[in-house]
């Protein structure tokens, strides 16, 4: 992740900014992710479980987009 935070071509673009900001909004660790579950208000869960569903299905539409058309790359 800090690799891609310092990469000039995503900090250079608006798009590669937009990428960023959403890597950072999502990089939490299980422990927060379970934590953030634990206090969800009953009435939100329902609306929370099919946003988490869709963005989940729409980051691996994305690693599939990059695998496909780049190549697999590890990231360190």
């Amino acid at each position: 992740m800090r690799k891609l935070l310092r990469d000039p071509s995503l900090k250079g673009s608006e798009v590669g900014r937009r990428l960023l900001r959403a890597l950072v909004a999502t990089d939490l660790t299980p422990d927060e992710w379970r934590r953030i579950a634990a206090v969800l208000p009953e009435h939100c869960a329902p609306l929370v479980r099919i946003v988490a569903t869709q963005r989940a299905a729409e980051w691996n539409a994305l690693a599939n987009a990059v695998k496909t058309e780049r190549g697999c790359r590890m990231i360190a």
